[in-house]
This record gives C-alpha cells, structure tokens and sequence, in this order.
C-alpha cells in the first residue's frame, strides 16, 4: 500500500518540489496550506505530516500541538520544515520526530520520509529521530551543515522539467 504523506507548506515553488520529489519516490502526496491542514488530516489520514513552520492563518507549531492534542491524530509523525536559524527550537516546539532545516538536499528529503514511515512500525515514536542533513531539535539529530545544499543544485534534469511545465 502506497504511503500517504501531507505537505503543509505556504511557498509554492517548495510544495511543488517537495510533491515531485515524493512521489518520484513512490509515495502519494498532497498539499495544504496552514489551517486547512487540520482538515485535510481529517478528511485522509496521513502516514506522516511535513510541517513548514511559518505560514499565514496557522502556524507549524500551533498545528503539531492541535495534532498531538487529539487521539485520533497524535499517533502521525511530524517532520518541521523550516528556513528559521531556529530549527532546534522548531523541532521541539513542533514537537516533530524530524526537522529539514530550508534549503535541502532532496535525497535528505527523501532519506527523512522513509525513516519515520519505516519507524511508524516499531513499537516507540517518542524520541527525536537522527535524519541525514537535518536540523536537530537535540542530541539525538545531529546536524550536517555540509551535506545542505540548494534543493536547485541536487535536482536532475528530468524533475527540473517536470517542475517547470507543472
């Protein structure tokens, strides 16, 4: 069964290349924006939520808590998307299991997805996660500042067009 993953993500340039990666990936992909993200949660569950930490009418924080807050949602797992210096603090604040600091490799992307999908089938999701090239929320992700690069420079040729004609 193909996993559903949610982007909630207010640059449309990030979303579409988030999207193309993901399901160049294999995976099925939608995307919402701020507090139509909490309905979109309800109307198709997700097997792993991708929240920016900025956007307009609801942030990525005050959406994580809403998501942990409730049973039926407190189980899906959360990466922060952030482009703030911050994303330690935005991790931990979203409460997020992991954290792609802006701008990204896409096979960081792609590396975080398969670790939390693949991590939903063990027994504990409490803890922070160690992602390639992420941001840490603490001493268990470890930052790489070196393999974080402009998504531009790590897309081939065919996802370059694939987004332009999008």
């Amino acid at each position: 069964m193909t996993k559903y993953i949610l982007v909630a993500e207010d640059d449309s340039d990030i979303s579409a290349l988030v999207r193309a990666v993901l399901e160049d990936a294999g995976f099925d992909v939608g995307v919402t924006v701020g507090s139509a993200t909490l309905s979109a949660v309800r109307d198709r569950r997700p097997d792993l939520v991708m929240l920016d930490y900025q956007m307009p009418g609801m942030d990525g924080v005050r959406i994580a808590r809403e998501l942990k807050s409730d049973a039926a949602t407190s189980t899906i797992p959360i990466v922060a998307l952030t482009a703030a210096g911050h994303a330690a603090t935005v991790c931990q604040a979203m409460d997020a299991q992991g954290c792609l600091g802006k701008p990204f490799e896409v096979d960081n992307l792609v590396a975080a997805v398969d670790k939390l999908i693949h991590l939903t089938h063990q027994p504990d999701l409490s803890g922070p996660t160690s992602v390639p090239g992420s941001a840490g929320r603490d001493h268990g992700i470890q930052r790489r500042d070196h393999s974080v690069r402009p998504v531009n420079g790590a897309m081939d040729d065919s996802l370059a067009e694939r987004l332009l004609v999008a």
